[in-house]
């Protein structure tokens, strides 16, 4: 423990509370490489010296590096630790990533996120079967429905160029992917297990594991978020189809003429909202952490809609009763309107339905 550090010999340092170049190298020796690089088992008894792995020198590096002082001065900007932890009893791993950035001050601001993703994309033969159905069966069909396509309308037009041609095919072959395929969610999954694959097998000849493992998540993620968005277009291919519903069409049309009544409500509200988190970060932010950025004001006015706010965190600075109790009265106001045409839109739901019985 530093002396400057201003803590307790039996408290480590945790990562949240680094705040100076001294505090990091606290935490580095006194609770990143124990934790990291362990001497001891879960029953607490000692590991072979084999197996300790690199704490010794790791300590020894780092000491080496405090002393010299040139690795982290008041002229570093960022430091990024990547840990790459995995489980034997779980076919997964994590990917924790720590960072601190170094502000002009010398003020460090800690931040950390952690991703996690299978360790095994293909687990057993259901897997690669499914993949191998998709690709022989699903991506022939969309080739020969815009083929077909092409086909069909080539007959009824004259003699065109070729680039007219190919142009044709590419925007039929796009609408036969995005009918067939991606609604169901398993080709946006099935196409992206190759480069999976392909990072996790190849990538990690070319570049260290790192980067491989760090790319495997990006593409996880990435698989994530393709398949949140099949489903959310599935829902809405199902309220299309209650167009030729006779009395469940009553009610599609009721609702998408309620979403372009509401464009006008949000472009009011997006301006309002904007106006006051760009002036609460100008007010407060050389004072108060939650408008200190424009991403921090964004989150409080969120809060505020929701009364996750405490007033009395601004209340001791100036204009900030003016500027809470404008912005809550503007969207209160906004957000009225909002729900009087709410109100409007099912009682004539009700009324349309009631008429039809």
């Amino acid at each position: 423990m530093s002396p400057g550090s201003g803590r307790s010999e039996r408290v480590p340092v945790k990562f949240r509370d680094i705040e100076t170049v001294s505090d990091t190298f606290d935490w580095f020796n006194d609770s990143f490489v124990p934790h990291v690089f362990v001497t001891k088992d879960y029953n607490g008894k000692t590991l072979p010296e084999d197996e300790w792995g690199r704490i010794g020198s790791l300590n020894k590096v780092l000491g080496g590096q405090k002393a010299n002082g040139d690795w982290l001065t008041l002229a570093t900007q960022q430091l990024l630790i990547t840990i790459i932890t995995i489980n034997g009893e779980l076919p997964a791993y994590a990917i924790t990533k720590l960072q601190l950035d170094f502000n002009p001050g010398g003020y460090i601001e800690p931040s950390s996120s952690t991703t996690s993703t299978l360790l095994d994309q293909f687990p057993d033969a259901t897997t690669i079967a499914l993949d191998v159905l998709v690709l022989l069966w699903l991506f022939p069909w969309t080739l020969i429905s815009a083929l077909l396509s092409v086909v069909a309308r080539h007959r009824t037009m004259d003699r065109e160029s070729l680039s007219r041609h190919l142009n044709e095919l590419l925007r039929h072959a796009g609408m036969a992917i995005n009918f067939w395929a991606f609604p169901d969610g398993w080709f946006a999954i099935d196409a992206l297990r190759g480069p999976i694959v392909y990072a996790y097998y190849i990538t990690a000849t070319l570049s260290s594991v790192t980067e491989s493992f760090e790319h495997i998540a990006s593409l996880t993620v990435l698989i994530r978020l393709l398949v949140t968005a099949a489903v959310f277009v599935l829902g809405l291919r199902g309220l299309n189809t209650f167009r030729d519903h006779v009395g469940l069409s009553i009610l599609t049309r009721t609702i998408a003429s309620a979403v372009r009544s509401f464009r006008t409500f949000s472009v009011i509200f997006a301006v309002i909202f904007v106006a006051f988190a760009s002036t609460g970060t100008v007010l407060f932010g050389n004072s108060v952490d939650e408008f200190s950025s424009l991403l921090q004001s964004t989150k409080t006015c969120v809060n505020m809609l929701f009364n996750n706010f405490d007033v009395r965190t601004i209340d001791q600075i100036d204009y900030s009763v003016a500027y809470y109790w404008s912005y809550m009265s503007l969207m209160t106001f906004t957000r009225r309107i909002k729900a009087s045409a709410g109100c409007f839109v099912e009682c004539s739901i009700m009324v349309i339905i009631l008429l039809g019985l």
